[in-house]
């Protein structure tokens, strides 16, 4: 995991790309670029997904999938977040 943060952080201060359904999904959870920027740089788990793609969980119910662009920018996929926790 710490790979991953030292990969991102440079990353992380372009701006954020988004898909169609990551736009809605950010809309409807009331979450913005900061609230990401923060699950992204304090992830709780991070799964490999492809060369460069990455399933991010976050340390409550935040979820993601995103995507390093020519290794410059971070295109995210889509978003789920849950304010139940369920246990």
């Amino acid at each position: 995991m710490i790979k991953f943060k030292e990969l991102i952080k440079p990353i992380i201060q372009n701006p954020l790309k988004y898909t169609e359904r990551a736009l809605r999904d950010i809309k409807r959870t009331h979450h913005n670029d900061e609230r990401l920027r923060q699950i992204l740089l304090n992830p709780k788990k991070v799964d490999i997904y492809g060369k460069n793609t990455f399933i991010i969980q976050g340390r409550k119910t935040a979820k993601m999938k995103v995507e390093i662009i020519e290794g410059k920018y971070l295109l995210v996929h889509w978003f789920e977040y849950n304010k139940t926790l369920i246990i």
